[in-house]
């Protein structure tokens, strides 16, 4: 598969990347925050910080969601520092591409031993005014889910728990 934005979503990678192997893991997000701005700076990538994001229902707009980073107009960036990521984190991810009409995400965990990333894709899934259009293009979104939570169901599943033994006891009459 085509990476969307290769060389510039390659270089944020690479600035966050830097940051962790500096800072390593246990700060709170918002000092992650800090040190990935200063080190796009120093990379002279274009983005904002903390951006007020439209989101759009049906062509309505139906509020406002505030974006971790957008660099250069293109790659949102949203930031953790947890323990690991889940499939829930790259569905909301999902969600902010979906409601706000970009195409590419980048979700970073800071708060692992290691740095996790995920790039998310829009897969091109957004509202349309066509109903039969519409239509399939949800069908399309509750399929690419339903694979998505069965592909995750085994990755993130804690190992299954064995079940307690019974123990019969036998009991012999000796006359």
């Amino acid at each position: 598969m085509k990476v969307l934005y290769k060389e510039l979503s390659d270089g944020i990678v690479a600035a966050a990347m830097e940051v962790h192997q500096h800072l390593g893991h246990g700060f709170l997000e918002a000092v992650y925050g800090k040190a990935l701005a200063y080190e796009l700076e120093i990379c002279g990538v274009a983005f904002e910080k903390e951006v007020l994001l439209p989101v759009n229902y049906k062509g309505k707009s139906i509020g406002k969601y505030k974006a971790d980073f957008v660099v250069d107009q293109k790659i949102i960036l949203e930031l953790k520092a947890i323990s690991h990521l889940t499939s829930a984190h790259v569905a909301q991810t999902q969600h902010y591409l979906l409601a706000t009409g970009l195409h590419l995400a980048v979700l970073f965990n800071f708060g692992s031993p290691s740095l996790e990333h995920v790039r998310v894709r829009s897969k091109g899934l957004g509202w349309g005014s066509d109903p039969l259009l519409t239509s399939y293009r949800l069908q399309t979104l509750r399929s690419a889910f339903r694979k998505l939570v069965w592909r995750d169901r085994t990755l993130f599943a804690p190992p299954p728990v064995p079940a307690p033994r019974s123990f019969a006891l036998s009991v012999s009459s000796t006359g």
